[in-house]
């Protein structure tokens, strides 16, 4: 290959790239991606939220369950014999 033919190559390339690039922004343009979030929003907005008595005993329960599950897991490992390194 000579120069003339690598640089047309490239110069190709850079132009299909550009028109990528443009493709994208029309495609994800900043009205769309705000249209997005506001939609976002607005569904989020029509759910009340949780007080604070609420989040702190889902939060609770949370931890409990994975206490139980954690608990769980170490009586299935000791009863089948693997050991804790082997599994990290």
């Amino acid at each position: 290959m000579n120069e003339d033919t690598l640089s047309s190559q490239e110069e190709e390339v850079e132009e299909l790239a550009s028109a990528d690039d443009a493709g994208v922004d029309d495609y994800l343009g900043p009205d769309i991606l705000s249209d997005v979030t506001q939609l976002y929003f607005n569904d989020i907005g029509q759910n009340e939220l949780l007080s604070v008595e609420e989040e702190v005993r889902h939060a609770r329960r949370v931890r409990q369950i994975q206490i139980e599950a954690l608990a769980s897991l170490r009586k299935i490992l000791r009863r089948s014999g693997i050991s804790r390194e082997t599994l990290l």
